[in-house]
């Protein structure tokens, strides 16, 4: 799932977040669309030793060439056997946006349109070892960011 090498010490941080587009229960849809909107940062100069890809900068932002990072959202609930082999998992890599040379980051944003059965939660997980040096040694270097997607119909109808 992860490649241990590459991930350890270039990751800074991330989000994950997570609409439906407007749904008409009274139809019969057994299925909505969701967007998945994410946004990460890694260590800048992980793009040419690790994912053999340009660092990011203004050119490569301009010409959409520097996609960073690596990694998968990961479905980790029970309802996950719902969704077959379809959005089991969900790619974290991101064309960059920003970046600074100085604290040597790289930010990019990316989204993806995905269909969930309606009526159900979903949680999704991205995690590893090895958070980026910053905080004193005796604290855990591994991190997680979780995203639980709720397809149920609300009290207000929508």
């Amino acid at each position: 799932m992860f490649s241990s090498h590459s991930i350890n010490f270039n990751f800074s941080g991330g989000s994950v977040s997570w609409s439906i587009r407007e749904v008409d229960y009274s139809a019969i849809n057994s299925t909505v669309g969701v967007r998945i909107s994410q946004r990460h940062s890694w260590r800048r100069s992980a793009a040419m030793d690790f994912w053999r890809v340009p660092e990011c900068d203004v050119d490569t932002i301009r010409n959409g060439s520097a996609i960073i990072g690596e990694g998968f959202l990961n479905c980790i609930s029970d309802e996950c056997s719902r969704l077959g082999n379809s959005y089991l998992t969900i790619p974290t890599r991101v064309s960059c946006t920003d970046f600074s040379v100085e604290y040597d980051y790289a930010s990019g944003e990316t989204y993806r349109m995905i269909q969930l059965p309606i009526g159900y939660q979903f949680t999704y997980s991205f995690s590893s070892c090895c958070w980026i040096s910053l905080l004193p040694t005796s604290h855990s270097s591994s991190w997680k960011l979780n995203v639980t997607i709720n397809t149920n119909r609300r009290v207000n109808g929508r």
